[in-house]
């Protein structure tokens, strides 16, 4: 963060960078950016968990494994799966995860469309 604070400083005193210092702040910069992101991952991947658990969903995510493992049919499983999504999205605040994506995306300067998308749901299954 120093780094990015002098380099800055040196800038805006129309001081020239050497190529080595212009990387080291390019990857500082890249690094912050990914953590920022993990972070705002990590709290939509806890609102959903909150959402599972508050819901009465994980019953409903156990059953589903239960039956995989009793080789119940592909399709029976797919209902079931798709029936715990429209759940969970049911329940879910989609608008406070939207924000917050889009508060990210503003704050890296990243075009809206790279990131959000119309509709918010569990990517493969995966929650």
């Amino acid at each position: 963060m120093e780094l990015l604070k002098n380099a800055e400083e040196n800038i805006s005193k129309g001081e020239l960078m050497d190529q080595d210092l212009i990387e080291e702040v390019e990857q500082v910069k890249e690094e912050l950016v990914e953590e920022k992101i993990v972070k705002v991952n990590n709290e939509i991947y806890e609102e959903i968990e909150r959402t599972v658990s508050k819901a009465g969903i994980s019953e409903k995510i156990e059953e589903l494994k239960a039956d995989i493992g009793k080789g119940s049919s592909s399709e029976d499983r797919e209902k079931a799966a798709a029936k715990i999504k429209q759940e969970i999205l049911a329940t879910l605040d989609v608008e406070a995860i939207k924000e917050k994506v889009e508060s990210l995306t503003v704050e890296l300067g990243l075009p809206k469309a790279s990131i959000t998308q119309d509709t918010v749901g569990a990517e493969n299954g995966q929650f």
